[in-house]
């Protein structure tokens, strides 16, 4: 077969979508095969017990390959179905996968004259396609048949399914975007507690998300993550239940059952030192989601965080206050560095540099959502985000503690706040007259998140009309608001389900653009504080 050059195989692989198709250009030949592999390894997704413990053993056994992997996500829940073992059609082996031998030296690539693989190559490749059939097709699932005696996911399975990912971890050396999602606790020895898994990995993330607890691991592994710019947490807590202890798992230790406080939040007198970040880690972390409070208030200070989403704990009125003086005080903790030297390694700090406060960073984005939204505590906190200033550090650095630096002023977000979210529209005219005289001193804002349950009728049921007469109004008072996400919990004749209205405003039309969607999920409009 005639070789082509570098940049005709990567045009021809570019226009591949299906990974089926990318298996097969892989056995096409070595050229071919240099470059589909990367498009078909590059990012994978693991979700089924069987086929993901399949496909991390594939992985182990092809070092070359697993260097090629820079996004995974593993996405397994509890009690997912067992696959029957052997029998995948034959036609399935032959129509998806991927390919790839052991260490190939450009010695024996220059040998291979005509390009076309050599027996043994394709026996190697054809292995690696079944694992890939088996493991990877996100999209479309293929229906493999299951033997009578298939059920869910027993524990011995999920007891070598985490070492067999562990030891997967270890060989993706160029891995930069990890997402792990558990679905919860298992019903195996692990209960959660799987960030032993991360021991030892020789990657450096750019991204990581991941619900599982919040333990020594876990820590031990962020403390050592100088690159992460994305992190989400979805457990968090460092406080500890004095005698109660839980099994580990695969490293044959005992470790301390976190539970989540009942008392106020904020600095507890006592907490294990060993579930608490070092103050130097993450030093560039931009953007922090978390399901809990506590997790913003421990992370943030120190750290030149600009983008954060989380959710208060509490739910009666004066602990739901005293937990957000708390958390504002972590934020008003926020690295911001004087000059902006992140700008030179053109990551996610350099595009901030274009955005409100022209380059001298500060906060960009704060989704702040409640488990009982209220008026008066919404105007509360307007007022407490409308309030809030940064002390600029010094040493324009990264990774210090909070307080170790020197202050050479103050930043307030009403120069830097680009998006806002989730406040309660008051239905009162004098009291939104005071919510807009709120808002409209943050001078940058272009997107904001309106709470509008307590509306009746709803605009839900008036429809679109209602929706822009209601954004027309709040442009009024803030013009550079171009976006406008209306959240409510009473949609569909006073059903308890939610709804997201989104009203934008595109320079060049006359009208604003009016969308709906249903909140069954992540929506569409679920992730606009990471992007505004």
């Amino acid at each position: 077969m005639m070789e082509l050059s570098l940049e005709a195989y990567r045009i021809i692989v570019n226009n591949v979508r299906s990974r089926v198709d990318l298996a097969t250009l892989c056995l096409v030949s070595k050229g071919f095969r240099r470059v589909a592999e990367r498009a078909l390894y590059n990012t994978l997704f693991m979700h089924e017990t069987e086929r993901t413990e399949r496909m991390c053993r594939t992985l182990v056994g092809r070092p070359r390959v697993a260097e090629l992997v820079e996004a995974l996500t593993i996405a397994i829940e509890e009690g997912e179905e067992r696959r029957g073992e052997g029998e995948a059609p034959a036609e399935e082996d032959e129509e998806e996968g991927g390919g790839g031998d052991d260490e190939a030296t450009d010695t024996e690539e220059n040998e291979a004259q005509s390009g076309v693989l050599e027996p043994d190559d394709q026996d190697e490749s054809m292995e690696l396609a079944v694992a890939l059939a088996l493991s990877l097709e996100t999209g479309q699932h293929t229906e493999v048949p299951t033997t009578s005696s298939s059920a869910r996911a027993r524990p011995e399975t999920e007891e070598t399914l985490w070492p067999a990912i562990s030891d997967a971890l270890k060989k993706m050396s160029r891995l930069r975007h990890l997402s792990i999602v558990i679905d919860g606790s298992f019903s195996s020895p692990y209960s959660g507690r799987l960030a032993w898994i991360l021991t030892d990995c020789p990657f450096r993330l750019k991204s990581f998300h991941s619900d599982m607890r919040w333990d020594e691991n876990l820590v031990r592994f962020l403390n050592v993550q100088d690159e992460i710019e994305d992190l989400y947490i979805g457990d968090y807590d460092e406080g500890e239940e004095a005698g109660e202890v839980e099994e580990s798992t695969g490293l044959d230790e005992k470790t301390p059952v976190t539970t989540r406080p009942s008392g106020p939040v904020g600095p507890r007198a006592s907490h294990n030192s060993l579930l608490t970040l070092s103050p130097t880690a993450l030093p560039h972390l931009f953007t922090l989601e978390c399901t809990f409070s506590e997790a913003a208030i421990a992370i943030v200070p120190g750290r030149p965080v600009s983008r954060l989403k989380t959710c208060f704990s509490r739910t009666d009125p004066e602990g739901k206050r005293a937990e957000m003086k708390v958390l504002f005080e972590g934020l008003g903790k926020a690295l911001v560095p004087a000059k902006n030297r992140s700008g030179a390694r053109g990551g996610r700090a350099a595009q901030e540099g274009v955005m409100g406060g022209g380059g001298r960073g500060g906060w960009y984005a704060l989704d702040i959502a409640d488990a009982e939204y209220e008026e008066n505590f919404a105007m509360d906190l307007l007022r407490a985000v409308v309030n809030l200033t940064l002390v600029r550090s010094g040493s324009g650095g990264h990774g210090r503690a909070a307080g170790a630096t020197k202050s050479t002023g103050s930043l307030s977000l009403k120069g830097t706040l680009r998006y806002l979210g989730t406040l309660v529209l008051p239905v009162g005219g004098r009291e939104r007259l005071l919510f807009y005289g709120l808002l409209m001193q943050l001078r940058y804002l272009c997107c904001v998140e309106l709470e509008i349950s307590a509306w009746n009728p709803s605009p839900t049921v008036v429809g679109p009309v209602a929706f822009r007469a209601l954004g027309n109004e709040l442009r009024l008072y803030c013009p550079g608001v171009a976006k406008i996400v209306f959240v409510s919990m009473n949609a569909g004749d006073g059903e308890d389900i939610g709804e997201r209205t989104t009203v934008e405003w595109i320079t060049g039309e006359g009208v604003a653009r009016v969308e709906r969607e249903v909140m069954n999920g992540m929506s569409g409009t679920e992730g606009l504080w990471r992007d505004v």
